[in-house]
């Protein structure tokens, strides 16, 4: 097995661990919270989510950039002043949250200040995971990653059916969230301790904030255009109908993880492929490879979980059978735009990616709270999918005019159509799992065509891969 698989393999394994636990405590949450409850933990999560954007401050994309650009002998230190510039933010951030938690008492008499201190504390000790997690992925140490993220996982797991059992509802859930992210920090922080020399370089620090800023702003903006519709929600028709909007976009996520075997190993290297021997086709290939995969996970979604879902929650969550697909296609859709869009990073500083999340977030909040206004739910979901269908072609439009790469686009665009028409049709299960079995056969042709074109996997990709 070659040493690209093999890493794979791992953050597979990992993902499927983590992320199965995750989905077999879905049920518990469902069943232990109300309507009511489970809308509002949403609410706490995409609190964690745009925070988790702020606090990182795009410093884990602008490592991964400069690592492709540094000599072997320079990135003991790049990796350390990435660390401890991402501590001194943090800090700053724990400054931010004694102002905030002051003002909130005041404007916010109804907040939950436990709620609201666990969730704080567990974004700015998140702060001080993120570098080290990617400096193992980009050591290709996937089997540490795998053991420390996995044992995060049961543990939280674990944890969180404790508390829920205790009856301490959502605040049981933050609270799991903040123990299991301070055992992790600590793990990995003594793990790098060991493994590297600590060095700040004042200049390598400002780099990185230089790149990360107009990414952090981007992230801002690309939680306004999916996570701020949440808000919107709830003030507009409750935190009932939320819940059934969140726990079908819980599901919809299926899509990103699967992907993340495959990105995890190669957004850190993408950059070093590029610069390769036939890098522009391979990295082309790559981004390809994982969109239609994305649009046959929707497909596959789309058959499965209505008969899961029915099975294992709460007759009150019905509706989530119906939005779910479409919210499946509108995350394949997301996920296409962060794959084809390499071009937008290509240059000293990303601004385009800012400019772009900045009008699509302009667009968005009309939209969604417009067509929540008029439709309700399904105006939202509706608009979900008209979103990221524009911004996946916006995003390859730019990134093609940046840095021009060999995509079949019109191989992408009928699988993209076809799929759509299969929703639209509403098929029975037993013509969709035919129609499943059929694109997972032209899938799997597609994959090994590819792979034997390009020897994406192959012995020289690592040798190419190690020699920059």
């Amino acid at each position: 097995m070659t040493h690209e698989l093999k890493q794979m393999l791992y953050y597979g394994m990992g993902l499927f661990l983590m992320k199965g636990v995750s989905f077999l405590m879905l049920p518990v949450v469902a069943n232990a919270l109300s309507a009511e409850q489970f809308g509002q933990l949403d609410l706490w999560l995409s609190v964690l989510n745009i925070g988790s954007i702020l606090v990182g401050f795009g410093l884990t994309e602008a490592l991964y950039k400069q690592w492709g650009d540094s000599q072997p002998d320079q990135r003991n230190e790049l990796i350390s002043t990435a660390t401890l510039q991402q501590a001194k933010i943090a800090s700053y951030g724990f400054i931010v949250y004694l102002f905030a938690s002051v003002a909130a008492n005041h404007l916010l008499p109804q907040l939950n200040p436990v709620q609201l201190a666990l969730a704080s504390a567990t974004l700015l000790v998140s702060a001080l995971i993120n570098i080290p997690l990617s400096w193992l992925r980009l050591q290709d140490s996937a089997g540490t990653f795998f053991l420390l993220t996995s044992g995060k996982a049961l543990t939280q797991a674990a944890a969180t059916f404790a508390f829920l059992h205790a009856g301490w509802g959502v605040t049981g859930i933050l609270l799991s969230g903040f123990i299991t992210s301070a055992l992790l920090a600590i793990a990995l922080i003594l793990l790098q301790h060991r493994n590297i020399r600590w060095q700040w370089r004042a200049e390598k620090g400002r780099a990185l904030v230089k790149y990360g800023w107009p990414l952090m702003c981007s992230g801002v903006l690309l939680f306004v255009a999916a996570g701020a519709e949440r808000w919107i929600l709830a003030a507009t028709v409750g935190l009932a109908e939320l819940a059934q909007y969140a726990l079908a976009m819980q599901l919809a996520m299926i899509i990103a993880i699967a992907c993340e075997p495959l990105t995890l190993w190669w957004f850190p290297k993408r950059f070093q492929m590029l610069k390769n021997a036939d890098g522009e086709k391979r990295t082309a290939r790559m981004g390809e490879l994982v969109s239609h995969f994305c649009l046959w996970m929707v497909l596959l979604l789309s058959t499965v979980t209505p008969w899961l879902i029915s099975e294992l929650l709460p007759q009150r969550y019905s509706t989530v059978i119906s939005i779910l697909p479409w919210l499946a296609l509108g995350m394949a859709f997301k996920q296409m735009s962060h794959l084809l869009n390499i071009g937008c990073y290509s240059g000293e500083r990303p601004n385009i990616v800012f400019k772009i999340n900045l009008v699509m977030a302009m667009i968005a909040l009309t939209l969604f709270s417009a067509m929540s206004l008029w439709l309700g739910l399904q105006g939202v979901v509706i608009t979900f999918v008209m979103l990221y269908a524009l911004r996946a072609l916006v995003f390859v439009r730019v990134s093609q005019g940046l840095l021009r790469l060999p995509y079949r686009f019109h191989l992408l665009i009928i699988h993209s159509l076809l799929v759509a028409a299969t929703l639209f049709a509403g098929f029975t299960t037993g013509v969709m799992l035919l129609l499943c079995v059929g694109q997972t056969l032209a899938f799997f042709a597609w994959l090994l065509a590819t792979t034997h074109e390009l020897k994406l996997f192959s012995r020289p990709v690592k040798l190419a891969l190690e020699a920059e």
